[in-house]
């Protein structure tokens, strides 16, 4: 091999050595999952676009991971039903449920719409699990139609939901709340606010109310709600902040107007079990059997609380 050959042979060689290293450099960078992030709790997945939130629901091996918004979603180019729900129980035995954290991160999620009247389980989050933390998240104009489980947030929640807030209509038959559908057992809700429009007069609603529709041993604290819940002529259980309610409500207020047939409540439609302690409630109330400012129908003591 000539003098010249070597050379050329030996920068080829060079090239190929930096093409190389370059490509390990930038091979992390490429293998990012969403826009940034492991996934882990001190490097969450990051959500900035209406795509990364619309994957999350795709892929339930994620549905553990750690996950923060870091730019406002505006969801309105989804189509009603394009959106794929976060966790889901579709009665009774299949489910999958989230089980990891979403930090909104103080941003806002805009023009959700999902419109199936068979759908159970609908919100953002279909079903979160017990280790489930959504906090700090904003939504905006939601426009919600299911079955059973339906809020604008969650539709079924056995985790912790703080300081996030909801405004818009959210439609459906059982255990529909603007916020979330269900609440249960070690289910927490608080520091959280709805202004909502549920009103369906052409069928009629169970356990429905501004801010969660039914409160199965879980707990809400200092949250509140304002719009209409208007329910048709057999509608039954609703309330301004919680439609049924076998747990616990303290701090609590409700400003909404309620209108259905049974158990109405400017509160609570029926409170049946545990503690309801320092609320009150100041929308117009309208029901034909059991209604009342406060709560529709008591089987259970009522600490410092107060209708107007």
């Amino acid at each position: 091999m000539n003098e010249k050959s070597f050379l050329i042979l030996s920068r080829l060689f060079a090239v190929i050595s930096i093409v190389a290293v370059l490509g390990f450099a930038v091979a992390p960078l490429e293998a990012g999952t969403y826009s940034g992030g492991t996934g882990e709790p001190n490097d969450p997945y990051l959500i900035s676009t209406v795509e990364d939130i619309n994957s999350i629901g795709t892929d339930s091996n994620d549905w553990d991971k750690h996950f923060k918004l870091v730019a406002d979603i505006d969801l309105s180019g989804i189509e009603p039903n394009e959106f794929n729900i976060i966790g889901y129980k579709i009665y009774p035995y299949d489910k999958k449920a989230f089980e990891g954290t979403f930090d909104g991160n103080g941003h806002t999620i805009s023009n959700f719409t999902y419109h199936d009247p068979d759908r159970y389980s609908a919100g953002i989050f279909g079903y979160t699990g017990s280790t489930c933390v959504i906090r700090n998240l904003n939504l905006r104009d939601v426009n919600v139609t299911g079955y059973y489980y339906v809020g604008g947030l969650v539709g079924l929640n056995y985790g912790i939901v703080e300081n996030c807030s909801v405004n818009g209509t959210v439609t459906g038959s059982e255990k529909v709340g603007g916020l979330v559908g269900m609440n249960q057992q070690a289910g927490i809700i608080k520091d959280c606010n709805s202004c909502i429009t549920i009103l369906d007069y052409s069928n009629d609603i169970y356990q429905a109310a501004g801010l969660v529709g039914y409160n199965y041993e879980g707990d809400v604290v200092n949250c509140n709600s304002s719009g209409s819940v208007l329910g048709g002529n057999q509608s039954c259980m609703l309330g301004g902040l919680a439609g049924f309610n076998r747990g616990r409500i303290r701090q609590c207020y409700s400003t909404a107007d309620v209108r259905g047939w049974w158990y109405v409540g400017g509160l609570i439609g029926e409170h049946d079990w545990y503690e309801l302690v320092a609320c009150y409630a100041t929308g117009d109330v309208q029901g034909e059997d059991g209604s009342g400012g406060l709560i529709g129908r008591n089987y259970c003591d009522v600490s410092y609380c107060y209708a107007t």
